[in-house]
């Protein structure tokens, strides 16, 4: 091989590697893994037009996807894989449960059923239906949400948390009613996060919250819902 037609290689090798280094950059803060080829593709389709959030206590940009109201999150197979693999988990203690829809009574109680039926809400987009979840008097506090997509939300967890109520002035109403709260550390992750349900977290990521519920006579009421610092990894 003469010393021409090894240079031409090198160099071909050399572009190669450039593409390669650029594609990667380019692509890298708008996907964790493309898990199909169509998936692969919606990153070109969607990488110009894409909204972005600045996340200031993390000195980083959060890239969200488009919103289609329009979609069936039910007809994507990778996410209804994702889905399927549990219902819910329930933290007890040091044991954690991994629980498929008939054994959430069973297992996790009351409290599992609500928030998976909660949940279940979030995914198929319906706002009016989450609003209410919450006691009418927490809306003194938030702004009730408007109309969001429906949520691709999986791998869900809820711990139980032991924590000695410490209300400001906006709760004064839990005190007066005589609600006793409880406290439950939710965590979820939303694949394709377009930030219409929950801004300020990545799809496919994890960023713990606090749910402030009561118990009512069939089921229980949401009084606030917080972002915290964990208190258990």
């Amino acid at each position: 091989m003469s010393n021409k037609s090894k240079l031409f290689i090198l160099l071909g090798l050399f572009v190669i590697l450039c593409i390669s280094f650029v594609l990667y950059v380019t692509l890298t803060p708008y996907v964790l893994l493309p898990k199909t080829l169509q998936e692969f593709v919606a990153i070109f389709e969607r990488k110009e037009t894409l909204p972005t959030q600045y996340d200031a206590q993390n000195d980083k940009t959060i890239l969200y996807y488009n919103a289609d109201f329009n979609e069936n999150i039910y007809n994507d197979e990778v996410f209804v894989e994702l889905m399927n693999m549990y219902a819910l988990e329930f933290i007890n203690g040091d044991s954690a449960y991994k629980l498929q829809v008939e054994d959430l009574e069973t297992y996790g109680g009351d409290l599992a059923v609500f928030f998976y039926d909660f949940f279940t809400t979030v995914r198929n987009g319906d706002h009016e239906k989450y609003n209410s979840y919450f006691d009418s008097r927490a809306f003194k506090n938030r702004e009730k949400a408007s109309q969001f997509t429906m949520q691709q939300i999986y791998e869900i967890s809820i711990k139980e948390l032991d924590i000695t109520p410490e209300f400001e002035d906006e709760y004064a109403w839990v005190s007066d009613a005589s609600i006793e709260p409880i406290y439950v550390d939710v965590r979820y992750k939303i694949r394709k996060n377009n930030g219409t349900f929950r801004l300020g977290v990545e799809s496919d990521t994890v960023k713990p919250q606090m749910y402030i519920i009561y118990k009512t006579n069939n089921s229980f009421k949401i009084i606030d819902i917080l972002e915290y610092a964990p208190v258990y990894s």
